[in-house]
């Protein structure tokens, strides 16, 4: 199974759950096609007693473009779920900021013109 994000992303957590004892699973992560971090987790032999969920923390990593499961489980596999995660996003400049700028240019432009015929 894989997972790709529209966008970077970075704090990067989720949750495993096994429900058989032995299954396993690899989770790598990739930012573009360089893999940052693979991470693998077993369900507990004990699982029928403690079904806890496994924290998998990406959370070390900016920049995370694709998760990749590979799911090496005998039995019915294991779950994913309480995935969180912030975006990567690019900063851009209100509106307003261009209009002030330009602005601005105009009034230096009109004040060196004015300096000039005066």
């Amino acid at each position: 199974m894989q997972i790709t994000f529209t966008t970077a992303v970075s704090q990067l957590r989720l949750q495993a759950i096994g429900f058989d004892a032995g299954d396993s699973v690899t989770i790598s992560a990739y930012a573009g096609s360089s893999l940052l971090r693979s991470l693998q987790f077993a369900t507990p032999l004990d699982v029928d007693t403690d079904p806890n969920p496994v924290l998998v923390d990406f959370s070390a990593f900016s920049g995370v473009t694709k998760l990749v499961f590979d799911d090496e489980s005998s039995g019915s596999g294991l779950a994913y779920g309480q995935f969180s995660f912030t975006p990567s996003v690019s900063p851009e400049p209100e509106p307003t900021t261009g209009l002030m700028m330009l602005l601005g240019v105009a009034a230096i432009g009109r004040f060196v013109r004015r300096r000039q015929a005066g």
